[in-house]
């Protein structure tokens, strides 16, 4: 029976995210259904889809918590270096780490499909793309004559080689090609990467 007087609607929801976040990071996206998340938390499923509408909802926000914590990381990052090349290798190196210490948390934000024809929310799709602006705002330092949408463009590039060679690894693909780790092959994409971009 569901304790529906018991806590506010913000607690059941933080409850709810709190034990989401526990079962996603034990066990993966994939064994996450509102039924465990309910039964962790003493509720009915019912009284979860008062509170989230319903389970993308709850896993959406799931993702943006894990999203600010990366961010967060990464801004540390950024700033721990010496601007410029420095601070991209810095948030190359923390994307990497990142995704290996929370492997199937870091993994659901980009597992998670919404039905089709709905749309990411702006709310989360801001998260997503203040990441990369953290790798704009360096590239900018040191190519000031690139324009705004060839930056945006280095950046996404960057961003996207890097994230590849994260699921590559995590998938066990990586090992196959005997290419080096995901820290290595970071590394190597940005300094190669970043010498024909700004031309030195």
């Amino acid at each position: 029976m569901g304790r529906r007087s018991d806590h506010s609607r913000e607690q059941i929801a933080r409850m709810a995210l709190e034990a989401a976040r526990r079962i996603v990071r034990e066990e993966g996206l994939g064994a996450l259904t509102a039924r465990r998340v309910a039964g962790a938390i003493g509720y009915s499923p019912g009284t979860l889809y008062l509170v989230f509408n319903n389970l993308d909802g709850l896993i959406m926000q799931l993702n943006a918590g894990t999203l600010d914590e990366l961010f967060a990381l990464l801004r540390r990052a950024a700033e721990s270096g010496d601007g410029g090349r420095a601070s991209i290798r810095a948030l190359a190196r923390g994307y990497v780490g990142f995704s290996l210490e929370h492997a199937r948390l870091w993994g659901a934000v980009y597992e998670h499909r919404l039905p089709v024809g709905e749309q990411v929310p702006p709310w989360l799709q801001t998260r997503i793309e203040r990441l990369v602006g953290l790798v704009e705002t360096p590239l900018r330092e040191l190519a000031p004559e690139r324009d705004a949408d060839q930056v945006r463009l280095a950046a996404n590039a960057l961003w996207s080689g890097i994230h590849g060679a994260c699921i590559l690894h995590l998938s066990g693909s990586l090992e196959k090609t005997r290419g080096g780790s995901p820290l290595e092959i970071a590394d190597s994409l940005v300094d190669h990467y970043l010498r024909g971009f700004c031309g030195t």
